[in-house]
């Protein structure tokens, strides 16, 4: 490999492109998924495809995934194609650790409340609740008109915030009622459109026609006023804009009045303004449905823990899949390892222990994992908490070959020992004119392994095999 580096051509495009172009990704070699590219380079036209020696460089491409005729487009084959394997087996094995341990909850009422949990982990003791009351919204109602088309009046409506039976909160929203929109609908439609976090509608019976008022949000907190500046002259008649005024601190009598729903869980008070929402201590999310007393037990999801399983063996074969194709002997290094993580592989002790082949897990002469899913079934209904731990064990020990598998390949550390160690003069000399000028010439045993020089390196490399 060194001698065709000595001996391509046109080293010179090839130094200047390489010095010009920064490494991708601001980090210390090639990124992890990515194949890294070398355009533009004319001389590269003039050369065949050859494939690198692997006994120079052990992360070396022997072959490459193209053959280019007039294309300028060079990549770097085996090292790039070996790390976006393992970037994209690191980022399944990640989704699959975001529901590692998965739990579910079952409600003794579950007209009353529904639960889940808000994260995966050791199996919780049941709770015991009693729901004392639902959190809801303000709701009024004017009093009858007739007919419906009936001019109510004209002026201001100010509508403001305020907890039930306090003073307002905060500034109000003003709304104008003219000739133009002063009947029930007009006035329905004016307070719909201003932004104030209220559902204004209009209810017909044999009664009579009165407008119905709903805050959208629930909790003690979003209650309201409103007040009528009547341009009649007196703002607190029932005749007018005035017949719409409401505030309970003057007795008025909502037909729903704000409030937070309240409950105990293990006799610990617990207040939302939401019927829906996480309660952080207990680690579960739930929605609340109507009062009374419920008890939740949990359990190990054992439907989640076999697709995990599945998912895990799927990715597995798919990494393993692409590193075959990959005539590289860091590939095949890389495989092995993973090979080597998931053989043996076993929790607890004496009849207690579970061990890869107890839920169907095999692998036929070539490596290929096989899992039965059937026996994997009833081993997670028959000992869930043993499955679980058997397939995070399994994860773990997958993602930490891979993360250092990972940061070999990043570094490219195996080619610049190769290099180091058997450069002659002659290619001290030529690769030393793909530093920065700022760089010290001094022989490659002493050069730093920072970006700028991982990334010329691997570029001249890359152009070397054509020749």
């Amino acid at each position: 490999m060194l001698g065709r580096i000595q001996r391509s051509s046109d080293l010179s495009s090839i130094a200047n492109y390489a010095r010009s172009t920064p490494v991708r990704g601001g980090g210390s070699g090639l990124s992890a998924a990515e194949t890294y590219q070398i355009n533009q380079l004319n001389a590269v036209r003039k050369l065949s495809a050859l494939g690198l020696n692997s006994a120079s460089s052990d992360i070396a491409a022997q072959q490459l995934s193209k053959r280019f005729g007039s294309s300028s487009e060079v990549k770097i084959s085996a090292a790039a194609r070996t790390q976006a394997s393992l970037a994209e087996f690191k980022s399944k094995l990640q989704e699959q650790t975001v529901s590692r341990n998965p739990l579910k909850v079952q409600s003794s009422q579950p007209e009353l409340i529904t639960a889940k949990p808000t994260q995966g982990g050791l199996l919780l003791p049941a709770l015991s609740l009693e729901i004392k009351q639902l959190a809801q919204s303000q709701q009024i109602q004017t009093r009858n008109f007739s007919p419906s088309e009936a001019q109510i009046g004209t002026g201001k409506l100010l509508i403001q915030r305020a907890s039930a039976g306090t003073a307002p909160i905060g500034e109000p929203v003003t709304i104008n009622i003219t000739d133009q929109n002063n009947t029930l609908a007009g006035i329905a439609q004016a307070i719909n459109g201003s932004g104030v976090s209220i559902r204004a509608e209009v209810l017909r019976d044999r009664a009579g026609s009165r407008l119905e008022l709903t805050g959208k949000a629930t909790g003690q907190e979003q209650g309201f006023v409103i007040q009528a500046l009547d341009n009649d002259g007196n703002d607190s008649d029932d005749a007018g804009l005035s017949a719409l005024n409401f505030d309970l601190r003057k007795g008025q009598v909502a037909t729903r009045v704000a409030q937070d729903a309240k409950l105990t869980i293990d006799a610990r008070d617990v207040m939302s303004t939401d019927n829906q929402f996480e309660d952080k201590i207990s680690n579960i999310q739930v929605q609340l449905l109507g009062q009374g007393s419920v008890a939740l037990s949990f359990s190990r999801d054992t439907d989640t823990v076999t697709k995990n399983f599945a998912g895990v063996v799927e990715r597995y074969n798919q990494v393993r899949e692409s590193l075959l194709g990959n005539i590289d002997a860091a590939a095949s290094r890389v495989r092995s390892q993973l090979s080597d993580s998931v053989a043996n592989l076993s929790v607890g002790k004496g009849l207690a222990r579970l061990e890869i082949a107890d839920i169907g897990l095999s692998r036929d002469a070539s490596g290929k994992l096989y899992l039965n899913e059937t026996q994997l079934s009833q081993q997670a209904l028959a000992q869930p908490e043993s499955v679980n731990e058997l397939l995070n064990l399994m994860s773990e020990k997958l993602e930490t070959q891979v993360n250092a598998a990972m940061n070999t390949q990043n570094s490219f550390a195996n080619v610049w020992r190769g290099l180091r160690a058997s450069a002659g003069l002659a290619t001290n000399q030529a690769v030393s004119s793909l530093l920065p000028s700022t760089s010290p010439r001094e022989n490659l045993s002493q050069q730093p392994l920072n970006s700028r020089v991982m990334a010329g390196v691997m570029q001249y490399i890359a152009i070397a095999q054509y020749q």
